[in-house]
């Protein structure tokens, strides 16, 4: 299923206001990763999230959406690797979310019933891969994601143990020794300096 085809699954499985919450939340979602294309922090989600498990991800037809355009579940957070830009995604959403509210103003309130019907972007269609091809990217990027999480957290020890290294180091250096100088050490007050009177 292609990328339009999660849009019409979102569309058909949830009520129109709750289907607009989700769409709003994932464009901006999206338009963040957009506007800081460097910036992890925006291509991880915590899954726990309260907000983004209310408005997206209790919903099983935006988790298949969100994986269509390229995020991945990685130990309990949602991780958008740094070679996918989800341009497409915002072009569709939007159309998406133009004809949820359109909808939301021609019932206001009447009823629930979704007489219009999502239909698929062209610049969408023409761009999105096939279901097996996407499975089989999806896999890779979590391999790829694995390894870096294993990498990252080899580091981490790395570090921990050469700080704890430095610090038995310091420790030892900051310790006093006590030097032989047999019984001939003299003291200043061995020789009538006082210590106490000024200058």
């Amino acid at each position: 299923m292609d990328l339009d085809g999660y849009l019409q699954l979102l569309y058909s499985s949830l009520p129109p206001t709750d289907a607009l919450v989700t769409v709003e939340t994932l464009l901006k979602i999206i338009q963040n990763v957009l506007d800081h294309p460097a910036a992890e922090n925006y291509r991880r989600l915590r899954t726990a999230n309260k907000t983004f498990q209310q408005r997206v991800w209790r919903h099983s037809a935006a988790q298949e959406l969100m994986a269509a355009i390229g995020w991945i579940e990685v130990e309990g957070d949602v991780v958008l690797p740094s070679d996918i830009v989800p341009q497409e995604a915002v072009i569709a959403l939007t159309k998406l979310k133009s004809l949820l509210e359109e909808q939301l103003k021609t019932t206001s309130g009447a009823s629930s019933d979704q007489t219009s019907q999502y239909e698929p972007t062209p610049t969408t269609t023409a761009s999105t891969e096939s279901a097996i091809s996407h499975q089989e990217r999806m896999r890779k990027l979590k391999e790829t994601q694995k390894r870096v999480e294993e990498e990252k957290r080899r580091i981490a020890e790395q570090i921990k143990a050469d700080r704890q290294e430095a610090s038995k180091k310091e420790s030892r250096a900051s310790h006093g020794r006590q030097l032989k100088f047999g019984g001939k050490l003299n003291r200043f007050e061995d020789i009538g300096v006082d210590l106490n009177a000024g200058g």
